[in-house]
């Protein structure tokens, strides 16, 4: 009947039902439609964060593979691209249109998932990892900038709070959704999950349309210098997962050394000439920026290696299964997520290097709690369950959410894009190198018991140290000098 009238008052039926659409699309506001879509493929890539830690053994069994060092390319094989690719992904998203580049990134994340899940063996499933790596490279700045395109003027630290908030639940969800994921349905589940939910949200980019384009006519990217910096980046994984089993005399490893040595200086030289480099080193002039982009590298590395290490622990000395392990880890998530949205309000009134000082404490009392607490036997409440809780505030909750806030203080709108991308390269780069050097100790040997535990009491000395540093590093930076203003990005 609706349908007669319409066509008896002579209008066309696909501009009535276009007009339809319209009016149902602006119930809700542009802005919030835009994030909501930001938000679905933040949320997929941190759920996926925390998940694959915790499903590594399971993954490594599935292809084949159950020795530490050779699973943890799992993990190190997705950081590399990534790494090695936010920068100039960035300055891809300013040439070419963010929108586009989200619905890339996104693309790419989904086929890296369908990739893993199908893997028929480790090389396969390496592919897969390296396709997410660059999936998410393109998905994490491109995502902030749509949102920030079209979000209202002066409310930036609203919505870079629930952006990161965002981020913190999901990775509050992974380790428990998850594993029992994996433990119901098998380790493939641990990529199909991100299928539907991406194809979902990408046709829903496709058909909004919003302005949120920003083209920057420039230099396209050092794309020799993101391949030489790749290959760095791999060589050092490496040298760090693989030089204690196979030994420094070994071919392979003396060969991944004089890569670094000679591709690292190169791919400097190239920074500081090409016109549009993966690292800008005109930000390093920035007294603050400068150490914090070394803070950005060791407390990722402490961080990552630490929460890495909890389910090999819980699995190979306690001998939890899969989902045991992901729900003896949630608390350290859901502690981080309170923690990452407290400190956004503290940092108003309280400097962040304060709080980042607290943090830093925090993870290096943990270090040695679980040093000298934990024992063979299964005591999960006295022995594990502290150290879950105080690492999840003092290292996520804190220890990386301050150190953007400190970094930003002397960018301004012409540099905030690439800073901020440049940190999270340092941040990324830095969990790669705890990361492979934590799984590098525990060999190449599927140690159980006392025997794991030992190589675990290893880790956790070995981090000792990388937490002073940290602190000596946050020490050194200078107080901010005036409270955060209302709207400024943190």
């Amino acid at each position: 009947m609706q349908r007669a009238m319409i066509l008896a008052r002579g209008v066309p039926l696909t501009d009535t039902v276009a007009r339809d659409v319209q009016a149902k699309q602006s119930r809700l506001p542009q802005h919030w439609v835009v994030f909501s879509i930001a938000a679905v493929a933040v949320f997929l890539m941190s759920f996926d964060s925390t998940l694959v830690p915790i499903a590594l053994v399971d993954i490594g069994e599935g292809v084949g593979q159950t020795a530490p060092a050779r699973i943890s390319w799992i993990v190190t094989v997705y950081t590399i691209t990534m790494a090695s690719s936010l920068v100039a992904v960035g300055r891809i998203g300013d040439r070419k249109g963010r929108r586009s580049t989200f619905m890339v990134g996104l693309g790419l994340f989904v086929l890296g998932s369908l990739i893993g899940g199908c893997a028929p063996n480790f090389g396969v499933l390496l592919a897969g990892r390296a396709v997410q790596g660059l999936g998410a490279a393109f998905v994490f700045p491109s995502s902030l900038a749509l949102v920030l395109a079209v979000w209202p003027k002066g409310q930036a630290t609203r919505v870079i709070a629930m952006w990161t908030a965002v981020g913190a639940v999901a990775g509050a969800l992974g380790p428990s959704v998850g594993a029992g994921l994996v433990d119901r349905f098998g380790w493939r589940s641990a990529f199909f999950v991100h299928v539907p939910v991406g194809v979902i949200a990408l046709i829903r980019t496709i058909a909004v349309k919003v302005d949120t384009e920003k083209h920057i006519v420039g230099s396209l990217p050092d794309m020799l210098g993101i391949g030489l910096a790749a290959v760095t980046l791999g060589a050092s994984a490496l040298v760090l997962a693989q030089g204690r089993s196979w030994g420094l005399a070994d071919p392979r490893v003396i060969v991944a050394v004089v890569i670094v040595l000679v591709l690292a200086p190169t791919v400097w030289r190239r920074c500081k000439h090409h016109p549009a480099p993966i690292v800008e080193p005109a930000l390093f002039r920035l007294h603050t920026y400068r150490r914090t982009a070394l803070l950005s590298i060791v407390i990722p590395a402490g961080i990552f290696a630490n929460f890495s290490m909890m389910p090999q622990f819980l699995k190979r000395v306690w001998g939890y299964s899969t989902f045991e392990s992901g729900l003896a880890i949630v608390p350290f998530s859901v502690a981080a997520s309170l923690t990452a949205i407290s400190v956004v309000r503290a940092s108003k009134r309280f400097d962040e290097r304060s709080i980042l000082i607290f943090g830093l404490s925090l993870m290096l009392a943990t270090m040695l709690f679980l040093q000298f607490v934990p024992t063979e036997e299964p005591q999960y409440w006295t022995h594990f369950f502290p150290a879950v809780i105080v690492a999840g505030i003092g290292g996520w909750g804190i220890g990386l959410s301050m150190m953007n806030g400190i970094g930003a203080r002397e960018l301004d709108e012409t540099n905030y894009g690439v800073g901020i991308a440049i940190l999270m390269t340092a941040r990324q780069s830095g969990a790669l190198a705890g990361i492979a050097t934590a799984f590098g100790i525990l060999g190449d040997t599927s140690e159980v018991g006392a025997k794991a535990l030992d190589q675990l009491h290893e880790v956790w000395l070995f981090l000792m140290p990388v937490f002073v540093l940290a602190l000596v590093l946050a020490v050194r930076i200078p107080k901010r000098s005036a409270p955060l203003k209302t709207g400024a990005m943190p």
